[in-house]
Order: structure tokens, then sequence, then C-alpha cells
């Protein structure tokens, strides 16, 4: 999916500091990031994209996190459980952003 791609690019540096203000240090986002973004396209794949973006606009993070493999993430990036809920409760708005935005 480009347009996850493209959120992900677009907004990496924001991303970043937003991560690093949620508690990560910056290895912690620079790991988190790429596994967030490979999950969510994964997820979307399972999934019809718009359903995907419902469940954003219905509530940011918690139905997204029911479409994520949580714990591959947290054994590839090396952070807790608690970590990667934080993580996409930070994301998931500039990904709903990045969606609605696209052209």
């Amino acid at each position: 999916m480009n347009f996850i791609k493209d959120c992900f690019e677009e907004h990496g540096r924001v991303l970043m500091d937003e991560l690093i203000g949620a508690g990560f240090t910056a290895n912690q986002a620079i790991d988190f990031l790429p596994e967030a973004a490979f999950d969510i396209a994964e997820s979307t794949r399972s999934t019809v994209v718009a359903q995907s973006i419902d469940n954003l606009l219905l509530d940011s993070s918690f139905i997204l996190l029911n479409t994520i493999n949580l714990e591959a993430i947290e054994k590839k990036s090396g952070l807790n459980s608690q970590q990667v809920v934080s993580g996409f409760e930070v994301i998931a708005p500039f990904f709903l952003k990045s969606f609605l935005n696209r052209k």
C-alpha cells in the first residue's frame, strides 16, 4: 500500500518526535516505526482498506491494534507490549491523516 509508505515517509520526523515525547528513546522509535509500518500494511491485506480506515475513525488506535501482530513487533523491536501499544496510539492519528489527505 503506497499510502502507508507515504505516511511514514511524510511524517517520519514528526512520528519520531512524538514517540520520543511518549517515552521512547530515539533507538526504540527507529526500531518501532518500520515494524509498525510493515504490520499496518500486512493488516490491510487481510481486511478491506476502507474497513481499516473506518476503524481508525471510530477509535484512532484500539481497533487498529486488533489487526496488528503485537507480539511480532515486540520481538522484532525489543519493546514491551505497553510500549508497542503506546507507539500505535501515537502513530494512528498520523496514519489516518495521511490516508484522508491522499490524492
